[in-house]
């Protein structure tokens, strides 16, 4: 079994930017770690803003 580590934002649960405040390094088995990362201060995910208005 193979092991990632990444820094994770601990208030959104994704992968930490440099913004991040509250991070943890933690480890996931390679293949089910997240994939997304938490938008760096000021920047806007797209997804989320229009988020139920399709």
């Amino acid at each position: 079994m193979e092991l990632v580590r990444l820094p994770i934002d601990e208030k959104t649960g994704k992968i930490a930017s440099n913004s991040s405040k509250n991070m943890e390094l933690m480890f996931f088995k390679k293949g089910i770690q997240p994939k997304e990362a938490t938008p760096k201060k000021g920047q806007v995910n797209v997804d989320d803003f229009l988020m139920g208005q399709q």
